[in-house]
């Protein structure tokens, strides 16, 4: 399987924190630790629960919104994979709906969404169902793949310039 990164979530260049002052809390989102994807996911979740001023404060907070089922806040971000030489998307689109998946033909496929899961059955050398996860972070993607009673595997690629 080849996977190309074709795009993902930035920010606009000409919104500072300055250009966007007064207008309510949005200049709150600068207060973000990470990256500007994942700044744009915790205001989210943080305008929900009316707590824009704690922005930054807690670094697990987009993933305990994600384990509570607030899953909408990481809608916030994208990114745009092809995906060459595999079946697997097909699939994604059913195993998660923040996953969109378009077949260009030849095993080959475009999809967008901040997090990948899948399942690869795989029969050479043996029989083996394999567990996928990703997450696209500015250029990189990683992961783990779980191979039943060979363990957890990392996966991890970067972006060609």
């Amino acid at each position: 399987m080849q996977v190309e990164l074709l795009s993902l979530t930035q920010r606009n260049l000409a919104l500072t924190e300055d250009s966007v002052a007064g207008y309510g809390d949005l200049s709150t989102i600068f207060a973000g630790r990470s990256t500007y994807a994942e700044a744009i996911m915790e205001f989210a979740g943080r305008i929900c629960y009316r707590s824009t001023q704690r922005m930054g404060t807690a670094p697990e907070f987009i993933a305990a919104r994600v384990r509570e089922g607030h899953e909408d806040i990481i809608e916030h971000a994208v990114v745009t994979l092809r995906i060459r030489n595999s079946v697997e998307p097909l699939y994604w689109r059913t195993l998660n709906r923040h996953c969109e998946v378009t077949d260009i033909g030849a095993n080959t496929w475009v999809v967008s969404g901040n997090t990948l899961s899948w399942k690869m059955d795989m029969t050479v050398p043996m029989p083996m169902t394999l567990d996928c996860t990703a997450t696209v972070d500015g250029d990189s993607i990683t992961g783990e793949v779980k191979a039943g009673a060979f363990g957890s595997m990392p996966v991890s690629g970067t972006r060609k310039a």
